[in-house]
């Protein structure tokens, strides 16, 4: 009995595995099996960050097909740390670009400011079903526009693993602490 329990149990995780590594089975758009889904409550507004710091390049939104014009937006908002010296916004099924700063006058899925400037860094995009809105954005963060970019190339500094506290005169190279107006 337990043998074929256990012979039962493999057979329904091979055809499991079949059918996850079978593109077909997924929409002829999207294959979910490459993305992650996160469900959000309408009429809220959400900061969204990258845990480790890093920024995306390509980053896609897909609203559902179970979402109607109905349903209340939702607001998103973001910083980016690396340089971005452009984000785009694009529908999906035409590749037509959606314009900047349309995000307080328009109420339609993928409207969106960006401000990149060197003390401001953020961007924010709309999620919505009404009027002419796109159920799918891609959202494309650009390091360079033009071939000839004036990025500093970023040199590698080791980090030490020793722990120093800011309270000993040891850890500052001049063996004194810093106080409060010092530079």
């Amino acid at each position: 009995m337990e043998n074929d329990l256990k012979s039962e149990s493999d057979d329904d995780n091979d055809a499991f595995k079949a059918y996850i590594e079978n593109d077909d089975n997924y929409s002829h758009m999207f294959m979910v099996k490459n993305t992650w889904a996160a469900p959000f409550v309408t009429s809220q507004r959400y900061n969204i960050r990258w845990g480790t710091g890093l920024d995306f390049e390509n980053m896609n939104m897909h609203l559902s097909e179970r979402w109607t014009e109905n349903d209340a937006h939702v607001l998103f908002h973001s910083t980016h740390i690396d340089v971005r010296e452009q984000i785009n916004f694009y529908d999906i099924a035409t590749g037509t670009q959606i314009a900047n700063l349309t995000y307080t006058e328009e109420k339609t899925s993928g409207a969106n400011y960006v401000y990149n400037h060197t003390d401001t860094r953020e961007f924010g995009w709309r999620a919505s079903m009404k009027g002419e809105g796109y159920s799918d954005v891609r959202i494309e963060g650009i390091r360079c526009v033009s071939e000839d970019c004036d990025l500093e190339d970023i040199d590698d500094v080791p980090i030490s693993d020793e722990t120093k506290l800011w309270s000993l005169p040891s850890t500052w190279p001049d063996g004194i602490v810093p106080t409060g107006g010092d530079v």
